[in-house]
Order: structure tokens, then C-alpha cells, then sequence
């Protein structure tokens, strides 16, 4: 009689020890031993001392393809400043006569050196550049840009975004949240081949750090059938559930239904609220610490919203709207008392992504309205230094509320928002059980740490829950699961590595080296 294993087992139990034997790319029986994995199928053997096996982790806010893009395009990520910036790209080729990058960061930087466009225009006067900063929500072009784009002294901030100008009116090259895209639009696309592989280059790396499936965030309409060809090929390792970008295609929500095809599944829509707190478009009640008088942005009207989640609710999608600030978080609650009934009645999921400013009134609407908290706590040990720059105290303290959320009995589903941030989930897990930042030794706002096992019932169960999925690994089911040395049952070590993983019935090896490097 085959031994049946199931993910719930592993926050009651030690995690699963043993021998698996696999036919066909699916588990056939599973015999618990301790002390190490054994993998048997057809001809093949592989044997991890001292492993354990769990689910595969769930990234359940990320961009796919821009983790792609970013594998394959120059980074500024590492810049230390905003000359370094310019220089990595002196000797780029550029696309159609634009060059392009990603990744840059001022609080990384060495010091808070200016930048504008005239330090653009010195290294490239003649070409049109676009820099988007790491979080996608500012972006840092030229003067030869701006001149395409028809912008300046007279141009006005589009609804829901800010060009930032000199004391004269004179717009100083650097665009906040929809202000982008009257530079973004004009940039010349990649061709169709390109888009596939940035895809199926960012689903293999995901496989790196144990990540089986994922909620693909804002996704463009126009390149569903690449991930319905990727699939069909047998190119897209993952489970993919994708949320449609709707706020910018106006057509989305009336053209498209939820749907599941092999490993593709259309659940949702995907809106924005605000912007980042790196740009300073996070929506506050109070104004930036560090900058008086400014609240941040409110990105779409909150009526014209409350129209179109209910239009989406009613085809049966999920809704996730984007909100950092506190502000914003209130009028996304506000949205959702709206509608709470009518996704009761369609059994859909209200999620609010990132919601990293939350005040005590509105955890109890997230509680009430069962709205799902879907945070990256990456984000909090990168962002902190700037977070307590950029925030009043009051609304220090109601940042990156993990442990409130649970408390408040609301379900929290994790993610990494990569290419913003690292995908590696352990990297996640670190900081939801240490909350230490990356350039600091001490616990930021200690209270609000969870155990390592509600982290881990963050990045596998709750996820799979949500969408009505089974979580079972057990004969019959095909394989699909991590191997890693720790058990997690008690702490996360430096030395805690996914070394295998299955998935759709595949095996990867990733002990010596990933097996996608020649």
C-alpha cells in the first residue's frame, strides 16, 4: 500500500524523509526513512544526505518577463552612483536608437549625488535614453528623450503622474509613476522571438531557487499566446497564474475570462492604487518626512475603479490592486467594501499587493472584508534605512505589519516582486522570521516577526489554498516538489540550499551547478 504524503503534514511533523519512486513523471510510491532522499526512476538514482522534500515555493507576486529582460540586458543595479549609471551604458548597443536599463537606486548610491538630465545629456547628447529605477515606478531620460516625447516647460502632469521640473517650469528629466509612459510608449518593442525567451529564460531561473509556480503580476494581454506556446512546447517549467494588466488596456476586462490551460492559468486583473516609497509615489496620509507638503500620488480614480473590479468580479477574475501607502491601502478597502458581497457571491480572492503601510483601523477591513495581504518581506530588510527616511513615525510603525496581519486571522500569501528584488524565497523566509536589514545587524520593528513556519505556510500552502488547489504530494499526483537540506524546523542557516527540484514530472539537479549553464 503506497504511503500517502501531504504538505499539511509537514507543520505537524518532520518534513518527508525517503525513498520516492517515480513512472512517467509521477510518483508511484513513497516510503519514509530517515536521514536521507532517495529518488528512483526508470534508470535513473539520485540520493541527497541529510535532504528533506517538501512543495515547491510559491512566488506569489513577481514579472516574469522582466526577470527575463533583466537576465539578459544590462543592470544598473549595482551602480553607485549616477556617473557610474551612465558610464555601463557608454558602450551598450542601443535598440532601434534608444538605449535602455533597469535597476537603478539613489539610496544605493555612495552618496545622494544629484541626477537629472544634464548629466545624461553630457555622456549622450544625440541618442534618447530611458533609465527606470529597480521598482518600475520613476523613470530618468534625457533631454533628447523628453524632445520625442514633447515634453516641457508647458506640458502638464498626467492624472496619476508627476514630471518633476527646475525652479523654472523646466521638466528636469525625471518622470514619476504615469508620467512614464509619455516616454514609454514611444520606445520601439522588442521583436516577438525576444519577448519568448526573456519568458522562458525567467521561468528556469525560478527553478534555481526551488520557485514552482508563481503569480505572474500585470501581465500585457498581447503576449498570452507566447506563454500558451512556451507551454505547449514544453519550455515553461512553471505553473503560471496570471493577472492581466487592466488599469492601461482598457479592453482587457470585457475581451478575456479566466481560463487554465496545462500550466497556464488566467485567475485575475491587476490594477495600481499608488506608487513605490522609492520615488516618493507611495499615497500618504501624512506628508514625506523628507519631503514637506507631498503626499505621494493616487494613480486612478477611485470610482472609475470600483467600475471596473466589479466588472472583472463579475467574469469570475481575482483583483489585485496594487497600494503602499497608508492612503492607498484605505481607498483599495474602500473599493473592496464595495464589492466584498459580490465576490462573496463569485467566489472570487480581493487581494491587496505589497501593503506595506497599514493602519489599525484598516487591518480590521482587511479581517472583515477577508481581504488577502500579499507581501514581499524582502522588501522590508532592502528598504528600511530609506523607509525611515522617507517616513513620519506614525506611519513608520504601521510599515510591513506581518505579524498583525496573522494575528488579525488574515490570510497572507508571499512574494519577492522580482525583478525588483531577488526571486530566492529563502531569502524571503530569512526575512520574515529575522526582519534584520541588509545593512544592519539589529531586528527593524521586531514585534512584527513571524515564526518559520507561518513563513513557510506563506510561500506553499496558503497560496495553493486560495486558488482551490491541492497541495497534496502523494502517489498518482505527478511529481512536483523540492529537495533542500533543512528541515526548517526551527531556523533558517546560511547554508540552506534547494538542491533538487521536480518539476512537471522533470528532474533538475542543482547540487554542482545549474543545469540551464553550458
Amino acid at each position: 500500500m503506497p504511503t500517502v504524503l501531504s504538505a499539511f503534514s509537514f507543520f505537524t511533523m518532520e518534513a518527508f524523509q525517503g525513498n520516492i519512486y517515480i513512472e512517467n513523471g509521477k510518483i508511484k510510491v513513497a516510503e519514509p526513512a530517515k536521514g536521507y532522499i532517495q529518488i528512483f526512476e526508470g534508470n535513473s538514482f539520485h540520493k541527497f544526505e541529510n535532504c528533506f522534500i517538501f512543495p515547491g515555493f510559491v512566488d506569489s507576486h513577481c514579472h516574469l518577463l522582466g526577470l527575463g529582460e533583466k537576465i539578459s540586458e544590462i543592470s544598473l543595479e549595482n551602480c553607485e552612483s549616477p556617473e557610474e549609471c551612465a558610464i555601463a551604458l557608454t558602450e551598450a548597443k542601443p535598440r532601434n536608437n534608444w538605449l535602455i536599463a533597469r535597476g537603478w537606486n539613489q539610496e544605493k548610491w555612495n552618496k545622494l549625488e544629484s541626477y537629472d538630465k544634464k548629466l545624461l545629456d553630457f555622456y549622450f547628447p544625440d541618442i534618447p535614453i530611458f533609465f527606470i529605477r529597480i521598482d518600475g515606478h520613476c523613470a530618468w531620460v534625457n533631454s533628447k528623450a523628453l524632445e520625442i516625447a514633447g515634453i516641457n516647460n508647458l506640458t502638464p502632469d498626467p492624472e496619476g503622474g508627476k514630471i518633476l521640473r527646475y525652479k523654472s517650469g523646466e521638466p528636469n528629466g525625471l518622470l514619476i509613476d504615469n508620467a512614464i509612459n509619455l516616454v514609454a510608449n514611444l520606445i520601439p518593442k522588442y521583436a516577438r522571438n525576444e519577448y519568448k525567451e526573456f519568458i522562458k529564460k525567467g521561468a528556469y531561473e525560478c527553478l534555481k531557487y526551488g520557485i514552482t509556480e508563481i503569480h505572474d503580476m500585470d501581465v500585457n494581454p498581447d503576449f498570452l499566446n507566447i506563454y500558451y506556446e512556451l507551454d505547449k512546447e514544453g519550455l515553461l517549467p512553471l505553473k503560471i497564474n496570471i493577472f492581466l494588466s487592466a488599469q492601461n488596456y482598457p479592453l482587457t476586462i470585457e475581451n478575456f475570462n479566466t481560463q487554465k490551460i496545462n500550466n497556464v492559468n488566467i485567475i485575475g486583473l491587476k490594477f495600481f492604487m499608488d506608487g513605490a516609497l522609492g520615488s516618493r509615489g507611495a499615497a500618504l496620509s501624512l506628508a514625506y518626512k523628507d519631503q514637506p507638503n507631498y503626499k505621494g500620488l493616487i494613480l486612478i480614480n477611485k470610482f472609475k475603479l470600483i467600475e471596473k473590479v466589479k466588472k472583472g468580479i463579475d467574469r469570475g477574475f481575482d483583483i489585485a490592486i496594487h497600494a503602499i501607502g497608508d492612503k492607498a491601502n484605505k481607498i483599495a478597502l474602500d473599493i473592496y467594501e464595495n464589492v466584498y458581497q459580490m465576490a462573496n457571491i463569485n467566489k472570487v480572492n480581493l487581494r491587496i499587493e505589497h501593503a506595506q503601510i497599514v493602519s489599525e483601523t484598516d487591518l480590521e477591513r482587511f479581517s472583515k472584508f477577508g481581504v488577502l495581504a500579499s507581501v514581499q518581506p524582502i522588501h522590508c530588510i532592502s528598504d528600511a534605512s530609506m523607509a525611515e527616511k522617507r517616513l513620519p513615525p506614525t506611519l513608520l510603525k504601521d510599515s510591513y505589519r506581518w505579524k498583525s496581519f496573522i494575528d488579525k486571522g488574515i490570510k497572507v500569501i508571499a512574494g519577492s516582486d522580482f525583478p525588483v528584488e531577488s526571486p530566492d524565497p529563502l531569502l524571503g523566509i530569512y526575512a520574515f522570521i529575522n526582519r534584520i536589514p541588509f545593512d544592519s545587524q539589529k531586528p527593524w520593528f521586531p514585534k512584527e516577526k513571524i515564526s518559520i513556519e507561518e513563513a513557510l505556510k506563506a510561500y506553499i500552502i496558503t497560496p495553493r489554498q486560495i486558488i482551490s488547489q491541492d497541495i497534496a504530494i502523494e502517489p498518482l499526483k505527478i511529481a512536483d516538489f523540492i529537495v533542500v537540506n533543512n528541515n526548517f524546523s526551527k531556523e533558517l542557516s546560511d547554508e540552506t540550499r534547494v538542491l533538487g527540484v521536480y518539476t512537471n514530472g522533470i528532474f533538475y539537479d542543482f547540487r554542482e551547478k545549474s543545469p540551464f549553464e553550458k
